[in-house]
């Protein structure tokens, strides 16, 4: 843990993270409006406000992250494989779309708890592939135990419901 607090104070541009943190609430609250609308309809109307859901929550997402990954400073010359980075979007947007679908099928609790744990998977997926896109004239090295702890982290946030 102390390992990511000193990244954060040391490597980090503070204007660009405070930038990634209004994205994120941004994109949070437009979520939750286009998402109680899919909500609210049915059929093919759904459909459409779960792609639009999908699309403009997995942007959010990934903005917020392309964002802070331009906060990451490491000293040294970086570049980003613009293949993958656009593969991250679109894993953000189709898994994103996905766990809405999955989201409103029902009206008991599970639905939205299979819906989350899905876009959860999706956000670690595109998180790591951006990641991966990333490239420094240093050495890039993996924690596994910190790789793991974050996704590990996705399922045990608590819930406002308990």
């Amino acid at each position: 843990m102390y390992k990511v607090l000193a990244c954060l104070r040391d490597q980090h541009d503070y204007r660009l993270v405070l930038l990634a943190v209004l994205i994120c609430g941004l994109a949070s609250y437009t979520a939750f409006h286009i998402y109680s609308s899919a909500r609210q309809s049915r059929g093919s109307k759904r459909l459409g406000w779960i792609f639009l859901t999908g699309v403009a929550t997995g942007a959010g997402i990934w903005a917020t992250h392309f964002v802070a990954m331009l906060a990451f400073k490491t000293g040294l010359p970086t570049a980003y494989d613009p293949i993958l980075t656009l593969a991250s979007l679109l894993i953000a947007m189709g898994v994103t779309a996905i766990g809405f679908l999955i989201a409103v099928q029902g009206d008991t609790r599970w639905y939205p708890a299979a819906g989350g744990a899905v876009i959860g998977l999706g956000i670690a997926d595109m998180h790591y592939t951006g990641m991966r896109a990333f490239s420094t004239t240093g050495t890039v090295s993996w924690d596994a135990s910190i790789v793991v702890a974050s996704i590990c982290l996705l399922y045990t946030s608590p819930s406002p419901r308990d």
